[in-house]
């Protein structure tokens, strides 16, 4: 990048279809750097306990939609499909919205990158007892066995001689197994070489709690007491009715 930048201020790129190229490597090459810095800072974070995790109801469809929308251009550019199954029945679940959107593009983006051009990718989400699981599965190199158990594991990656080509920093899967683990769930992977991998996750679904409706209570004029209160409901329920308190 800094290259780039030198022999375009110093006047030596004066083709604009060159500057083009180079701009876009430096763009590129950028992001990645951004992508870095990022990585290394959540790393930092959950290494001092400060990884936090700010829930609220969210629908997971929004979230995988979102995901998905920023790994197809990459997808396309390989001829890979992305084909989605995310029923529009699925409940809210309680999580952190960007950082489960940060776990699922972490997903995407290693199943596009370890994909074969022209093949698929298949992005699929269910109830599953009380929990979301989510699963995306690619049909690339795939992955050897003794690999698997260190997948998840910091700096971790794979031999680029027996599987996959190393590249990154080997953070993206460690750092999507705290997200989930944060959020009460499970990752794993399920792969054979040669036939691709499919990366799957659970989250606990939103549980809401029935509530027993006991009845209503008219108040017309003035204020009602907590003693008052109780008696009422204690009537409603079918229990004796306690004496009216005297006044003082």
């Amino acid at each position: 990048m800094m290259g780039f930048t030198k022999l375009m201020l110093q006047g030596k790129v004066p083709d604009p279809e060159t500057q083009r190229e180079f701009l876009t490597i430096m763009d590129k090459q950028g992001g990645h750097l951004v992508n870095l810095i990022e990585s290394l800072l959540d790393v930092s974070r959950i290494e001092s306990g400060r990884f936090e995790i700010r829930r609220q109801r969210s629908l997971i469809e929004n979230i995988i939609d979102d995901a998905l929308q920023s790994a197809y251009s990459v997808a396309n550019e390989k001829g890979i499909i992305i084909n989605r199954d995310i029923p529009a029945t699925l409940p809210e679940v309680d999580v952190d919205g960007e950082r489960l959107g940060q776990l699922m593009t972490n997903l995407l983006s290693n199943a596009v990158k370890f994909s074969n051009g022209g093949s698929e990718i298949n992005v699929r989400a269910e109830v599953k007892d009380d929990e979301l699981l989510v699963r995306v599965t690619d049909h690339g190199v795939g992955i050897a066995q003794e690999d698997m158990p260190h997948l998840f594991d910091r700096f971790y990656q794979v031999d680029g001689s027996t599987t996959r080509a190393a590249s990154g920093t080997g953070l993206g899967l460690y750092i999507s197994k705290q997200i989930v683990e944060a959020h009460g769930g499970n990752i794993w992977v399920e792969s054979e070489l040669g036939k691709g991998s499919t990366f799957c996750f659970t989250i606990p679904k939103l549980l809401t709690k029935k509530q027993k409706r006991i009845g209503e209570i008219l108040v017309e004029d003035g204020l009602i007491t907590n003693r008052d209160l109780e008696r009422a409901l204690r009537k409603q329920r079918g229990h004796k009715a306690e004496p009216p308190e005297k006044p003082k």
